[in-house]
């Protein structure tokens, strides 16, 4: 090779490596991908920590609850390293410095870990031997490595060698003593600002200011624990707990001044001069930080949000007005005057200040790019879903939210909000895992194993299959199995497990039914028939012993129905047990009905028919729901008699594991729940569901799968039908039709199969086998159909299922689902969850607006699941429970209450409700009083003399009645102007159904008597 060839091959060769690098690199930078973890990520207990995710340069750091330690390469998901520790840690990971992170572990050791390789550089073991209660704080200045543990004592540990530097003794948590859930927290909370530690004590109920070179107290003031952040400026540390607000002096912890409870501002909204309070939920103040001197307020005519938020020369803060508006108002922070103020039609939950432009995000998906200096909206654009996040990525606005089945949406739009792509979970994602970090997003799926992060740098379109997947060896074959469990319910084809034994499986499949099912005769069934007034059943049965693979499989029953009128039914059997099917038919009138049986078998001569006759002389006692085609928004009974749902759920488990889910119901016999497990009272379903329908209440909703069992062996598929737990669920549709209950049923779960893949004729043919055996089994006893429980499904998958259910249920029941899609049309109700639990001062406003804002899609409402938030009960939660109950009732929507019968129980989103005595008496008057109301009501307003009630009304020609809720008890009330002339009202007592007084007007002015929180009003025209 001369020398000139070979220059070119040189810079020929130069040119290819140097673009494969380059490829590499833009592939590297421009992936998205995914990791599994084998345990949830994060901590068990949000006091604790709601950090999930600690960002350097290059990496993310995060931990598992198994105790593994993960450094992963932000921008290509590639695991650099990963550490196990000997127990869980519930702290995110401390950068101490730019080599090295630090952990906190329930092992009782503070770790080093070199950041770069992994490699630990020392670990120091507490000697108490116990747990750590805080993370592991310091910056990048410090010496030390500071921490408290749950003997109270405050630790410093050297950086370099992990030695203790000192140690400081706090009060020490009593440990025999039952801690709240709420606070599981036994030192308290540590914060650091320069040279100093503060100690927020949990023990003491004080503010501890320590010197961190030598743990040397400072100085200590007494102020209440609260699980609440500090603000620290130059001079002045504003804390706050549920009743005050505190601003203490640096220096000395002398409180300067305190005010009744105000929200605690955002950290960038405080500077070293003043601060913004919202006081009396009203009013906006700017107080002066050092004396707490008010400079200025704002006074709204709505409640302020805790969204306000600033810049150098202006305010921005939203107030929310009865009606479901959000005002947001511009003001000058030096003056506080009002510059312009602008009306959005929407519940905002998130502001973001980006260049000159404040971006607004709302519940329902509305954005808005608002020109706060020319006072006008630049751009508005809808994105489905509850805006959590919006960003800026070079040119461009990246927008996070969550939709109501807790995907995630990011889309990506221009500045003039051009979509250029719209990525969404095929899973169910853990809002508050979203984060922004170097122009990528990063979150977790709801269970927070699954770890993704999105390039939002992408200029095109992608789907779930552009994912990078990156996942360790792990032996753990149970791991391992769960692994594919979770994978074959949220994730698309190219993650899940591969079947690799079809073929085996078909060949048995073909010889079992060669050597058992070639030849089923006709004599070799019986028939019998049976009816309990309620309904009919005619069981199919195989007298010969059924050997290999049962011919339930193979097959299928049906029968032609017809009534004394010649009316026809095509109703489907379904596989009651081995060798015995059932046909189940409500009769509707009285008279003689026939029917022909369809027996299709896999042998060659495969259709076998059996025919026979007999007498009604009794309809059925089984009322279904209907939907009166005039009165779309309402429900009602067969024949056009008017309905009003009074709904109950519980838990349907099998509490004390004997194999039965129905034999052991919590009781709620005393006030508030029991406090302890030890202290529940059981019962059977029967007296139990007596004791509710004796309270009023008339609807039951079966959630198969959500906290009940399932119908369905195969999580993952939902191929084999559990004909025990279905012979469970029988038990449970008659003896609530037995009691007069109505029954609402979800028919899958939380995971429906092939939610996005519904197109493959395979998928198509699991589906219709689920709905085979569910649909025509429970369908005489079931009033609503509800497809879906919180899941988020295809149009495609929802159009299917409703379109077959239609096909095989010959009552035609109304379909709704959850989350809703009030958009599709063969939807007939809208199904809605709703857990709260505010100011009795702000129910009755909170339920009209919430049914208000829904109203638009005139359809039947039903609050399937509602209930408390934080807690099961609390003080107020019966009366809370009252006004929802009597403002739905008065606004024409239907609640299904979650009964937690048990002890208390905590969760932050959905605690559901305790119904015990005081909420049963309630629901009793309700059920007693809205039965003695006329029908054909309608809606009407009125006008009130006084601002602190709520007034509601419904009427005919005859009667008027009027729901009247004091929103401030202190208040004395007035009168209230109806629309029309009134010949008198008599009053009851809405909490216990008596009758108070009666009173003669003759006028459209009604002067309303003295009460406590509710009344109500009968009037006759």
């Amino acid at each position: 090779m001369n020398k000139k060839i070979k220059n070119y091959f040189i810079v020929i060769c130069s040119i290819i490596l140097v673009g494969l690098i380059l490829s590499s690199v833009n592939s590297s930078n421009s992936s998205n991908w995914l990791i599994f973890t084998p345990k949830s990520i994060g901590s068990y207990e949000k006091a604790f920590s709601e950090t999930l995710f600690t960002f350097s340069d290059k990496n993310v750091f995060f931990n598992d609850q198994a105790g593994n330690i993960y450094s992963i390469d932000k921008n290509t998901g590639k695991i650099i390293w990963s550490k196990k520790i000997q127990d869980y840690s519930p702290f995110a990971t401390t950068l101490t410095d730019e080599n090295n992170i630090a952990i906190n572990s329930f092992d009782s050791n503070l770790y080093l870990f070199n950041s770069l390789n992994g490699n630990e550089v020392w670990r120091y073991t507490n000697p108490n031997n116990t747990y750590p209660d805080t993370p592991a704080i310091t910056d990048m200045n410090d010496e030390n490595i500071f921490f408290g543990d749950r003997y109270g004592m405050l630790y410093a540990i050297n950086k370099l060698d992990g030695l203790k530097k000192w140690e400081n003794q706090q009060k020490q948590a009593d440990l025999d003593k039952v801690y709240p859930d709420s606070n599981p927290i036994h030192f308290g909370r540590l914060f650091q600002d320069e040279n100093i530690l503060y100690v927020r004590s949990s023990t003491e109920s004080k503010l501890i200011s320590i010197n961190k070179s030598n743990g040397d107290i400072n100085w200590e003031t007494e102020i209440n624990y609260s699980h609440k952040n500090l603000i620290i400026r130059n001079e002045v540390i504003i804390a706050n707990d549920d009743e005050n607000i505190y601003a203490i002096n640096k220096n000395n912890g002398q409180i300067l001044w305190e005010k009744s409870f105000s929200l605690l501002p955002k950290e960038d909204e405080i500077n070293n001069d003043y601060l913004f309070l919202v006081s009396g939920s009203q009013k906006l103040e700017k107080v002066s930080l050092l004396t707490g001197e008010i400079l200025w307020s704002i006074e709204t005519e709505g409640e302020i949000k805790p969204e306000t938020i600033s810049n150098e020369k202006f305010g921005f803060l939203l107030h929310h007005i009865r009606g479901y508006k959000n005002n947001l108002i511009v003001f000058d922070k030096i003056s506080g005057k009002i510059l312009w103020e602008l009306v959005l039609s929407t519940d905002t939950v998130t502001l973001n200040l980006i260049d000159d432009y404040l971006f607004v995000g709302s519940s329902n998906g509305e954005l808005y790019k608002i020109d706060y200096i020319q006072k006008y909206i630049a751009k508005q654009a809808f994105i489905s879903g509850k805006i959590v996040g919006i960003f800026k990525s070079e040119n461009n606005y990246i927008i996070a939210s969550i939709s109501e089945g807790n995907h995630a949406l990011i889309s990506k739009l221009s500045e003039n909000f051009e979509d250029i792509w719209t990525y969404k979970t095929p899973y169910k994602v853990a809002e508050k895992s979203i984060f922004f970090n170097d122009d990528r997003i990063f979150f977790t799926d709801e269970g927070r194993q699954l770890v993704g992060s999105i390039d939002v740098k992408i200029n095109k379109v992608f789907d779930q299959n552009s994912f990078i997947f990156n996942s360790l060896p792990n032996k753990n074959k149970e791991e391992i199995s769960d692994m594919i469990i979770f994978f074959n319910n949220i994730l698309p084809q190219f993650l899940k497990e591969k079947n690799y034994n079809s073929k085996t499986t078909f060949i048995s499949r073909v010889k079992n039914l060669f050597n058992n099912y070639v030849v089923v005769k006709k004599k070799d069934f019986e028939i019998e028939y049976k009816y309990d007034q309620s309904i009919i059943e005619i069981t199919v049965q195989r007298k010969l012993k059924n050997l290999g693979i049962p011919l339930d499989e193979n097959i299928q029953l049906s029968a032609i129905i017809t009534s004394p009128s010649n009316k026809k039914y095509d109703i489907n059997g379904f596989n009651y047990e081995k060798n015995t099917w059932k046909v189940r038919f409500r009769p509707d009138e009285i008279g003689t009905w026939s029917y022909k049986l369809n027996i299709r078998t896999p042998s060659i001569f495969n259709k076998i028919n059996f025919k026979d006759k007999f007498n009604i002389d009794q309809i059925s006692n089984i009322q279904y729901i209907q939907i009166d085609e005039s009165k779309p928004s309402m429900l009602g009974l067969e024949g056009g008699s008017e309905f009003y749902p009074l709904g109950l759920e519980d838990v349907i488990l099998d509490r004390n594991f004997d194999n039965n889910p129905l034999n052991q119901f919590p009781k709620a016999t005393s006030k508030q729940p029991p406090k302890t497990k030890e202290d529940i009272a059981y019962t059977g379903f029967e007296d139990y569901f007596k004791e509710y329908s004796d309270a009023g209440f008339n609807l039951f909703r079966w959630g198969v799968g959500n906290a009940s069992f399932t119908l369905w062996k195969e999580q993952s598929n939902y191929k084999e039908i559990d004909l025990l737990a279905s012979k469970y669920g029988d038990n449970l549709v008659k003896e609530l039709r037995d009691q007069n209950y109505h029954i609402m049923m979800t028919v899958f779960g939380f995971h429906p199969p092939f939610a996005f893949s519904i197109g493959d004729p395979k998928n198509k043919a699991v589906v219709k086998n689920y709905l085979d055996s569910v649909i025509p089994r429970y369908a005489s006893y079931i009033d609503i159909w509800e497809i879906t429980n919180e899941a988020e499904v295809s149009d495609e998958w929802l159009e299917f299922v409703i379109n077959y259910i239609k096909q095989i249920d010959p009552y035609h029941h109304p379909i709704s689902t959850n989350w809703d899609k009030p958009q599709m049309q063969d939807l007939n109700l809208l199904s809605y969850h709703w857990y709260g639990s505010e100011n009795i001062s702000e129910t009755a406003l909170t339920t009209e607006t919430i049914i208000n804002n829904l109203k638009q899609f005139n359809k039947p409402l039903i609050f399937s699941e509602i209930g408390n938030i934080n807690y099961s009960w609390d003080e107020n939660s019966a009366d809370r429970m009252r006004i929802k109950l009597w403002t739905s009732f008065f606004n024409q929507a239907y609640l299904v209450f979650w009964n937690q019968p048990g002890n208390i129980y905590q969760n932050a989103q959905n605690a559901n409700i305790y119904l015990g005595p005081a909420e049963r008496n309630f629901t009793k008057a309700f059920s007693d009083i809205s039965k003695s109301f006329e029908k054909e009501l309608e809606p009407f307003n009125m006008e009130s003399q006084s601002p602190q009630i709520a007034t509601f009304g419904l009427r005919n020609e005859n009667m008027a009645y009027i729901y009247i809720n004091k929103l401030d008890a202190s208040k004395t009330e007035n009168e209230i102007v109806t629309p029309f002339i009134a010949k008198n009202v008599q009053w009851l007592d809405p909490s216990s159904g008596a009758y108070l007084q009666k009173q003669p007007i003759e006028s459209n002015k009604i002067v309303l008597p003295s009460f406590n929180l509710d009344i109500i009003g009968e009037i006759e025209l």
